[in-house]
């Protein structure tokens, strides 16, 4: 009787102390209308960040802008646009509501992806997974650009949307999400082959079916309007002989040294503590997450591999981020492994040369494009590694782990977020973007006297002419003229506008024929008739108008 008692005593105990985790820690089991707004918060600060950040980290971002816009315009045009077709197609709406609402518009994608993977770590059983707002939401990359036009995102919400489909056992609304992420950036069609066998072994035909219905569709469609049966081959192929060797590729080790830049320590830590937990406890990994995660980390570094030759990728930090999610997923969940294990401090085994990689290599201020390996050591990437390390072995109760990680997120993007304004470069094409939409708004009325009217065909690479003109190529009476070459110029006809910059006109590499200024500048075919140069010296535009046929 008396070991019932005490027994019935313990349990009630313990009982109480679940009770007051739970309690301590009811926003990791939020309603759904709470989860919304949690979620709708976080798109917010996105939002507001945004108005602090009124420049372009890339110029895909107007661009992409453009193209979307394009769409209703010239539907054909641009379904032909086959690398990012699923990104164009889903801007289309959303861009008529302007550049400023497409920012909401993508910070509420951006946070409806963390939003999805708070639901997948509850579906996994993990206790904490409210510190995935803080891991993934405040990650410092998808951070600073969770607001921009950059197809990466979408692509990561699709992954997100299909893994939480997959574990819901809806094998076909997951089939039909991947293959929109694989219409969205081409490689995951890698990823999507390998669900294909998965869903192969699980007997899910119509789902099996599911994987190659968009790919096909697509494929009809430029069949239609090209009259070419292999359309997508064909483009892939066309597309990666043109581009091959345009941009520099930055070595093998590239994303392994800018890591922190794009992950932040914490998150890389949390990585490498949930693969340590699991191979130290002996627990089965999550492949589902994992191997995606490595997988494409590593593709990535193979495609810019300065020897090898394979892939087309120019070494842009924000490539990786749709691997973030699942990630950061892991991270979550490798501190129920940690919590638990006897053998915790086995886990050091793994973390400590880890933080000392980060020291060594990471410890330096950046650019976006490299280390700044010539200035003073900065020592913050070492500095949360260790407080990391720190969290995870000093704290065994899971509220003061959740809270000094999350706390520590915080501060890692209090010292990492960077805004971005609008460069020397930025200025000098909206003063040409101005004066020609002014200039051609006064041509109406000019007449003859007039520099050009609308009868006047356009050539200029720069999409930031096209931005701040506020006119798409379609737009024109002529349509523009984007990636001109010399035999695009010479058959222009009189009181046709060339507009040469430095940044994208003279390209070689990939438009042989483009030619350089002087060209130009000495033809007695063209005169120019106007000229603006950066502050920095470094980028010019001139107007040039054709004076002869």
């Amino acid at each position: 009787m008396t070991k019932k008692k005490d027994s019935k005593a313990e349990l009630n105990h313990n009982n109480k102390n679940n009770s007051k985790e739970e309690i301590g820690f009811s926003i990791n089991n939020l309603s759904i209308r709470s989860l919304l707004l949690v979620s709708l918060l976080l798109a917010i600060v996105y939002f507001v960040f945004s108005t602090f950040s009124s420049g372009y980290y890339m110029h895909d971002e107007p661009g992409f802008y453009m193209y979307a816009k394009n769409l209703i315009k010239k539907p054909s045009e641009a379904l032909l646009g086959f690398q990012k077709l699923g990104y164009v197609l889903y801007l289309a709406l959303p861009s008529f509501g302007g550049f400023t609402f497409l920012h909401f518009f993508n910070s509420l994608l951006s946070a409806g992806t963390v939003m999805y993977s708070y639901k997948i770590i509850k579906k996994l059983g993990g206790k904490q997974p409210f510190l995935i707002f803080f891991l993934l939401g405040l990650q410092p990359l998808w951070f600073m650009l969770a607001f921009r036009n950059f197809s990466e995102f979408l692509t990561a919400f699709l992954l997100v949307m299909t893994l939480w489909n997959h574990y819901n056992k809806k094998y076909i609304f997951a089939a039909i999400l991947l293959s929109l992420a694989a219409l969205t950036r081409l490689e995951y069609h890698l990823l999507l082959g390998i669900y294909f066998f998965i869903l192969v072994y699980k007997k899910q035909w119509v789902a099996v079916l599911c994987t190659g219905v968009v790919s096909l569709l697509h494929n009809i469609t430029g069949y239609i309007i090209t009259e070419d049966p292999l359309y997508l081959l064909s483009q892939v192929l066309k597309y990666s002989n043109n581009i091959h060797d345009a941009y520099p590729k930055r070595g093998f080790d590239y994303y392994f040294i800018m890591a922190n830049v794009v992950y932040g320590a914490v998150s890389i830590l949390l990585l490498v503590n949930y693969i340590a937990t699991s191979v130290i406890k002996k627990v089965k990994l999550n492949w589902m997450l994992l191997f995606p995660v490595l997988f494409f980390f590593i593709l990535y570094c193979i495609f810019n591999h300065q020897s090898w030759g394979i892939g087309v990728g120019g070494g842009n930090l924000r490539y990786v981020l749709p691997i973030s999610p699942f990630m950061c997923i892991l991270g979550v969940l490798s501190l129920d492994n940690s919590v638990v294990s006897k053998k915790k401090y086995s886990t050091l085994i793994f973390l400590i040369p880890v933080a000392l990689l980060i020291a060594v290599f990471q410890t330096y201020d950046h650019n976006f494009t490299r280390l700044l390996e010539t200035e003073e050591r900065y020592w913050a990437p070492l500095l949360f590694s260790l407080l990391t390390i720190a969290s995870l072995f000093v704290f065994s109760k899971k509220t003061y782990q959740f809270i000094s990680l999350s706390i520590l997120s915080i501060f890692l993007i209090m010292t990492t977020a960077r805004t971005f304004q609008l460069n020397p470069e930025d200025v000098t094409m909206k003063k040409a973007g101005k004066w020609f939409a002014r200039n051609l708004k006064q041509g109406k009325t000019l007449g003859d006297k007039a520099l050009f009217t609308e009868n006047s065909r356009v050539a200029c690479s720069h999409i930031l002419f096209y931005f701040f003109s506020d006119m798409n190529k379609n737009d024109f009476k002529y349509p523009a003229i984007i990636d001109f070459t010399k035999e695009d110029t010479d058959s222009l006809k009189k009181g046709d506008i060339v507009v040469w910059e430095s940044h994208y006109a003279y390209r070689p590499k990939l438009r042989a024929t483009s030619q350089p200024y002087e060209f130009y500048d000495k033809n007695p075919d063209f005169q120019k008739i106007q000229y603006y140069q950066s502050k920095d010296k470094r980028f010019l535009v001139a107007f040039f108008r054709k004076i002869r046929d």
